[in-house]
């Protein structure tokens, strides 16, 4: 088996590992987020095109959880809630290899989404979407 990257979310000191995204399936990472600005001249023809820093955007993670039954299920559910709290600053790192990872400066600002699995009704799967906003903070 191959490599397989890791998602692990750091307090902001990106030292401290609050929670490591287990069977992550999805995720629309790398984002190229680099802003320019464009200054035209007014008599002038042409423009300048300068770089303005990194704009903030949405990093999506969708996981699996898999358990034996409903009640390991919730639990699974209840750290992921517990760990990864809104509004809070946190360093999310994704591996690139093993030895290197992106890193990004994010915090959850919408709730955790938990969508409906009709062949299931979480008995002993369910999947989460947990959007972080990246360069928030």
């Amino acid at each position: 088996m191959g490599f397989i990257p890791r998602f692990k979310l750091y307090e902001s000191n990106g030292i401290t590992l609050r929670y490591t995204f287990i069977a992550v399936q999805d995720s629309n990472y790398p984002y190229s987020n680099k802003k320019t600005i464009e200054h035209q001249g007014l008599r002038g023809i042409g423009s300048i095109i300068v770089g303005a820093g990194d704009e903030p955007w949405d990093l999506v993670v969708e996981s699996d959880f898999l358990a034996d039954d409903y009640e390991a299920l919730d639990v699974l559910i209840s750290a992921l809630e517990t760990a990864v709290q809104p509004n809070t600053a946190y360093i999310l790192k994704i591996d690139r290899s093993p030895t290197t990872s992106y890193s990004y400066r994010v915090k959850r600002i919408q709730p955790i989404e938990y969508p409906v699995d009709p062949e299931n009704l979480r008995t002993t799967y369910q999947k989460a979407r947990v959007i972080f906003r990246v360069n928030s903070w």
